[in-house]
């Protein structure tokens, strides 16, 4: 037999099982942080409700300035995967300073509720929602992500004073580009505020035709394109600032076909131009935006090739 002798060596620390392992094996979920995380998300889901239907109601109501709403968090889920590299790399913790955020917020939405203010309350949850986010994730995280979720206040609906304002403003302005585009192309037409005059027809343009559904929806996109497009950013913001003016140019051609169109036939092809009105200024809008993408030489579109 040879001299040496076996021994048994003493289990050391990378030999005994987990404190949480059971003994099958299998780990044990962390109920203690679980729990409270679900009861909150219920909570907070249950506080939302009325907010969510608010939304859907502004999303689907017919001439809706609010179409676009229900893309927006698609795009931003996209925004997100696209930045994934520098989420992973933030390293991912608590803050505890985002209750300084989470806190107000919240108390906000319950008053919002409450009270039956929709835009309150939907400015309320967007807050809530980026402040749970900061507070689980840490704030290297939610500076890396911050990008991607600024396009959620894209979806939130305007309170009406801002709203009546801004479609006013954008009436009149579209109205008066209307006129000058008939007239280069050889009409007689003359713009009193909202009314556009041709021979033998007239043209109220309505709040449902200022352009600002369509500006809404540019600006959205736009903003998704300057995040998702690769390119200098230079470039990309620039794309974001040609929103408004492509917006104002494509409803002033909706609107001068529509007058061109009554002051040739009369109202019956004018509402037949006008039903045909949004995919009209929403294929110029769109249009231009993916032309002037091109035209400062980007390629790629979340890591795609797109061009």
């Amino acid at each position: 037999m040879s001299g040496t002798a076996l021994q048994h060596a003493a289990p050391g620390p990378t030999d005994a099982p987990p404190a949480d392992t059971p003994a099958g094996g299998s780990a044990r979920p962390a109920w203690g942080v679980l729990l409270p995380l679900i009861g909150a998300a219920a909570m907070l889901l249950g506080l939302a409700w009325p907010v969510l239907g608010f939304w859907r109601r502004e999303f689907t109501a017919p001439d809706s300035f609010y179409s676009h709403g229900p893309l927006v968090p698609p795009l931003v889920a996209l925004a997100l995967w696209h930045r994934r590299d520098r989420l992973r790399a933030a390293p991912a913790g608590t803050a505890p300073a985002a209750l300084a955020l989470v806190l107000p917020a919240t108390a906000l939405l319950v008053q919002a509720v409450r009270l039956g203010s929709g835009w309150v309350g939907s400015l309320a949850l967007l807050l809530t929602l980026a402040g749970s986010a900061w507070l689980l994730l840490g704030g290297r995280w939610m500076r890396a992500a911050l990008p991607a979720l600024a396009l959620l206040p894209l979806m939130s609906p305007l309170p009406s004073t801002l709203l009546n304002e801004a479609t006013l403003g954008l009436q009149t302005l579209s109205t008066a580009l209307a006129v000058r585009l008939l007239n280069l192309a050889g009409g007689h037409a003359v713009a009193s505020g909202t009314l556009l005059t041709l021979p033998g027809f007239d043209l109220w343009v309505a709040a449902a035709c200022s352009g600002f559904q369509l500006l809404l929806s540019l600006l959205t996109f736009a903003a998704a394109f300057a995040l998702l497009l690769d390119g200098p950013r230079a470039r990309r913001l620039a794309l974001l600032a040609a929103a408004l003016p492509l917006a104002l140019a494509a409803n002033a051609v909706r609107i001068a076909l529509i007058g061109a169109a009554g002051a040739w036939s009369g109202p019956a092809l004018a509402h037949r131009v006008d039903s045909a009105g949004a995919a009209i200024t929403l294929t110029l809008g769109f249009g231009a935006l993916y032309l002037l993408a091109k035209g400062a030489k980007c390629r790629t579109l979340a890591g795609w090739p797109f061009f």
